[in-house]
């Protein structure tokens, strides 16, 4: 069962992935497809990181003063600041680790 979910997986991952690339040159997305196309990957990171922020194993909020949660508002204010996601998961990487590893400690 398990293979079997797996190659249905790609199967349906690869024809989604294909139709875009398939698509006939003489017809192109229109502007607000690529427009939102834009807002993807954010919705995707925020759908990975929102949880992991918030939520502990069992799925109970997290207190308000968590690292992980102070972590990601300063990655949110550096990637404000810089307008780089390099630099924004830099900062809340380095801060969300002091404070778990040597603050918290």
């Amino acid at each position: 069962m398990t293979v079997f979910t797996i190659v249905v997986m790609g199967v349906i991952v690869f024809a989604m992935r294909f139709s875009f690339f398939a698509l006939p040159q003489d017809k192109l997305m229109t502007p607000a497809v690529r427009r939102t196309l834009g807002f993807v990957l954010p919705a995707v990171l925020m759908a990975i990181v929102f949880p992991s922020v918030l939520l502990d194993a069992e799925g109970a909020l997290r207190p308000v003063a968590n690292p992980y949660l102070i972590g990601a508002g300063v990655g949110i204010g550096v990637g404000v600041f810089k307008q780089d996601s390099f630099f924004l998961i830099f900062g809340a990487s380095v801060v969300a680790f002091a404070l778990a590893k040597v603050v918290l400690a």
